[in-house]
């Protein structure tokens, strides 16, 4: 078309995002001429649409951007896109051309009809690629698919892939991925994953805790997406520059709540020790969670001869075909005696494992019928063992037990604040008492 127009969504100068502080320049209003409404293919309906953004400088001032930019929004997909033009008019008519295009031939295709140069991929490696060669890798499977996953949601959005119930069928699942796999990496650059975030949360609608799961779910796809293709390229693989992901910050208010105590540990401990004591699978998965802090995969795949009685603690060690989730996780967890006490009226040969599949759905459900009603309701568990480990000696310590490799997410997610100090207003209200005189 032999326009030269760019997406783009910061300053090159600052680097400052530039989309989320635009301001547009309207033509006046003239209440005297009669509305007149025009087409979103003819020039004069993007004359109010296009505007200069506002972005600052090191110093904080404000600043306009020369050329102007305009925001389509086009089968679900909104981008905001230079024209590269300090004229009104033509960069009216460039919208206008731009529009139509995309509702002709698509939004990459139109792009690269507008900058040829910025637009087409340079690079031929795809998500299928990336997704072989994290299949060469030596990850645990849970890890492995969440890798994978983040890559195809994101080639998903890019493409506008509208899932359905029966998308991950048995026919579907294979059409999904043959879709989304053929996606260039260098598809998945900064503009493109700054606006499938940015959707990804405007649909979210104005409820905040919604909105906040929004933030989360994205921001663990980008840490997962990213990790994916560190993984690929140490299997030999070579990504495109610039490298995807880059440049593409978590967005603000992706941190999840922290933990709340909503029940009673020790009475729920002892409901399961009378209502479960029959079902040692069922309640051997409730005394490790909460008295020794286990993920639920380390509860199932736990021996016998890991429970290590003379040494006062559990084990946590790949066995078979499983591993820890990190190298931090597979440490010893010191327990008290009553756990191992208890545990011992259960005790089989050193290779059986504690519990099994069966047993473990058993304790979510008992768990869910006594009012924890989560996803995960073992790990609330395991999140209550941190909090009373921190309670009775300090935050470091509970970040040690439950194997973490950071102390800001023990802090942040795990562990309750449950050393009550507060002012003490009736005495700052009493009135002071007058020295005693001799």
């Amino acid at each position: 078309m032999g326009l030269k127009a760019s997406t783009a969504s910061f300053s090159p100068k600052s680097g400052k995002e530039l989309a989320k502080a635009s301001v547009r320049k309207r033509p006046a209003h003239k209440p005297s001429r009669p509305t007149v409404i025009y087409g979103k293919g003819t020039s004069k309906y993007w004359e109010g649409k296009v505007y200069r953004p506002i972005w600052s400088d090191d110093g904080g001032q404000r600043r306009e951007v020369s050329n102007y930019f305009v925001r389509v929004m086009v089968g679900g997909r909104r981008e905001a896109v230079a024209l590269n033009t300090a004229d009104r008019p033509e960069a009216a008519r460039r919208a206008a051309l731009l529009y139509a295009r995309i509702r002709a031939v698509g939004w990459d295709a139109a792009l690269r009809d507008f900058d040829p140069e910025r637009h087409t991929p340079r690079s031929d490696v795809t998500v299928a690629d990336a997704v072989t060669a994290i299949g060469r890798a030596d990850l645990r499977a849970s890890t492995r698919s969440n890798y994978v996953g983040a890559l195809r949601w994101f080639a998903a959005r890019h493409v506008g892939f509208e899932t359905t119930k029966k998308t991950f069928g048995p026919k579907g699942a294979a059409e999904y991925r043959r879709r989304v796999e053929t996606v260039r990496l260098a598809e998945l650059n900064q503009e493109n994953v700054r606006s499938i975030i940015e959707r990804h949360i405007q649909g979210a609608g104005g409820d905040g805790a919604v909105s906040r799961s929004a933030r989360i779910s994205v921001a663990s796809f980008l840490r997962n997406g990213r990790a994916a293709l560190r993984i690929a390229e140490g299997q030999g693989l070579k990504l495109p520059e610039p490298r995807p992901f880059s440049g593409v910050a978590k967005p603000d208010g992706a941190t999840a709540p922290g933990y709340t105590n909503t029940f009673d540990a020790a009475k729920l401990l002892r409901d399961a020790k009378t209502e479960l004591a029959s079902d040692p699978a069922a309640y051997i998965p409730i005394l490790l969670a909460i008295g020794a802090g286990l993920r639920h995969s380390e509860i199932e795949n736990l021996c016998w001869h890991r429970v290590d009685a003379p040494g006062k603690r559990v084990l946590v060690q790949a066995t078979g075909g499983w591993k820890p989730k990190t190298g931090d996780s597979e440490q010893p967890v010191h327990v008290s005696d009553g756990l191992l006490e208890e545990l011992g009226c259960f005790r089989g040969n050193p290779d059986d494992a504690v519990t099994t599949p069966a047993g473990l759905d058993r304790a979510v459900d008992w768990l869910r019928r006594k009012g924890l009603d989560t996803d995960k309701p073992l790990h609330l568990l395991r999140k209550e063992f941190g909090s009373i480990v921190a309670e009775q000696s300090d935050l470091f310590t509970a970040s040690k037990a439950l194997r973490h490799s950071s102390l800001s997410v023990t802090a942040s997610v795990y562990v309750e604040h449950r050393k009550r100090v507060a002012p003490d207003i009736k005495a700052m209200l009493a009135p002071p008492v007058p020295p005693k005189t001799t």
